[in-house]
This record gives structure tokens, C-alpha cells and sequence, in this order.
């Protein structure tokens, strides 16, 4: 019944989104903008809920190519998942980039295949969060970097699972990652030397809520020795210990 109303509608020049059973199905998918886009990518029909250069209220894209709208790199990217989804039926969920003349912009543009005719699109402005997160991120670098210079890195072992965490720096590797690395217990007493292995295994693994700060030494028998400064906080989690290790071999030379 609904696709027969769509299709008298469509006959009728009347918009999609003016009829109310069809809205109803429309909403149990999205509260975004809504456009809804013809299989040459012109726009038939629009809900307008977000504010930016490209869709607000100024402006009338009904009728329009909506391609033609987008700066050409970011059309074409659009044109790919539009055919995608059109051909296959599978949603596409993509971000895309922006780039106006006043300053970068970003849209994240969820695709349905609504009927054989017609794509569902939900656009939604996400220049506000792209522009936070970078921002986070760049002050996360800074703060891994400062990590870097002093060779600090903090650290979270699992007592139950028996592994270190690495959340940044790692002061046995040199270098930064913006991604938590996991090392077995096992493989870090490894790098241990062996006189020291039995001291690091019980700092970890003693379940105590008191803080403690141990320092041992890193390589093996013939080789410079590396040396480290290792505190545990306060324990609050049954499971989990948080410190951190400063490589103090200068200071210690």
C-alpha cells in the first residue's frame, strides 16, 4: 500500500515527504536531514534540520543535482557510495570533507535505497565534533611528546589477565603511539634483567592499596643496562593497577 501511494504521489508531482504514512516510515529510520534523491541524483524531496553553507534555509535544492551542489572531489566520493548503495541495497555511512572558501567543513551522509527509484539520505553537519576531536587529539600529541622528552610513560596491568597496558609512550621502545599496545607479563620480564624479574612480578602483582616505587634494570648480562623508575598508584580497581615508569638511566649515570 505504501509503495502505491508513493508512486501515485510521484504521478501526482507531489512531494515524498508530504505524505504522513509515508513520513511515519521515514521517521522510524532517521531524525537527520532528509533528502531524497532520484536515481540521476536529482533532489525530489527535502527535511532541512541542519544549518550550514551547503543546505540551509536560503537556499531551495529541490530540482537540483545534488552532486552539482558539492565541490567536485567531494561529489565524486558521493557519487560512488550513492551508485553502491542504489545497485547493491546495502546502506552506506560515510564522512565526507567539506572544503569551502571560508574554512574546512564535514558532513557524515547515510545512504538507503528507499525504492527502486529513489535514495533515502540522512546529511548530517558534524563540522563541530571533526573540529573537537581534532583539537583533542593534537593535545594529546603534545602531551605524548612531553611524555617523550622526560621518558615517561603510564601504564595499566591487569592482575587477572596478567597484562600491561601502554596508553603512549613507550620508554623500552622510543617511541609514541596514539593507540594502547598490550604486553603479556611474560614478554616484558623478558626484557628485565634477571636478577630484577622477581622484584617487578611482585610490584605488579601484590594487591595492596598503598602507593609503591620501585627501581630495576632493563637488558641483559654484557650489555649497558637501562635504568627504571616505576611507581603504582593508590589501588582503587579489584582488577586493575595504574602507574607509571620514567627511564632515569642519565640521572642514574
Amino acid at each position: 500500500k505504501v509503495e502505491e501511494e508513493i508512486l501515485d504521489n510521484v504521478t501526482k508531482g507531489a512531494g515524498l515527504l508530504s505524505d504522513n504514512n509515508i513520513i511515519q516510515k521515514v521517521l522510524q529510520i532517521t531524525s537527520d536531514t532528509l533528502i531524497v534523491l532520484d536515481n540521476n541524483y536529482r533532489c525530489v524531496d527535502l527535511l532541512l534540520k541542519t544549518d550550514n553553507p551547503i543546505l540551509n534555509e536560503r537556499k531551495d535544492i529541490v530540482g537540483e543535482d545534488f552532486l552539482k551542489i558539492l565541490p567536485l572531489e567531494t561529489a565524486k566520493l558521493l557519487k560512488r557510495e550513492l551508485q553502491y548503495t542504489r545497485e547493491t541495497g546495502v546502506t552506506s555511512n560515510v564522512n565526507y570533507d567539506l572544503p569551502l572558501d571560508d574554512k574546512m567543513y564535514y558532513f557524515k551522509m547515510i545512504i538507503h535505497k528507499f525504492d527502486d527509484d529513489h535514495l533515502l539520505c540522512q546529511y548530517r553537519d558534524i563540522t563541530k565534533r571533526s573540529n573537537m576531536k581534532g583539537r583533542l587529539k593534537s593535545s594529546a600529541k603534545a602531551l605524548l611528546e612531553v611524555g617523550k622528552v622526560a621518558q615517561i610513560v603510564q601504564w595499566s596491568y591487569n592482575l587477572d589477565d596478567r597484562e600491561l597496558l601502554y596508553p603512549a609512550y613507550s620508554s623500552l621502545e622510543d617511541s609514541i603511539s596514539l593507540n594502547p599496545e598490550i604486553f603479556p607479563l611474560a614478554l616484558y620480564l623478558e626484557a628485565i634483567y634477571e636478577e630484577d624479574r622477581v622484584l617487578v612480578e611482585n610490584f605488579l602483582n601484590t594487591r595492596s592499596k598503598n602507593s609503591v616505587t620501585i627501581e630495576y634494570r632493563v637488558g641483559q648480562v654484557g650489555a649497558p643496562f637501562q635504568y627504571m623508575r616505576s611507581k603504582k598508584y593508590a589501588k582503587v580497581d579489584d582488577n586493575l593497577i595504574n602507574g607509571f615508569t620514567q627511564n632515569v638511566t642519565d640521572f642514574m649515570n
